[in-house]
């Protein structure tokens, strides 16, 4: 996930940088229905594979 202007600033031109973050979601491995139906609706808009991966618990 990139955060714009939330970085470093640059010493020579004193613009702000984007800050990226990585994020590491963990689901347990015992879901409310709700909760299923909702992360299976997230993951289905998103194509990257390392998120995808949440499809893992939802079988």
């Amino acid at each position: 996930m990139r955060l714009k202007d939330k970085g470093i600033k640059d010493i020579k031109n004193k613009k702000v940088g984007d800050q990226v973050v990585k994020l590491m979601i963990m689901i347990p491995e015992k879901l409310h229905s709700v909760l299923k139906k909702n992360i299976k609706k997230w993951s289905s808009k998103d194509k990257e594979e390392e998120i995808i991966s949440v499809r893992g618990h939802l079988q």
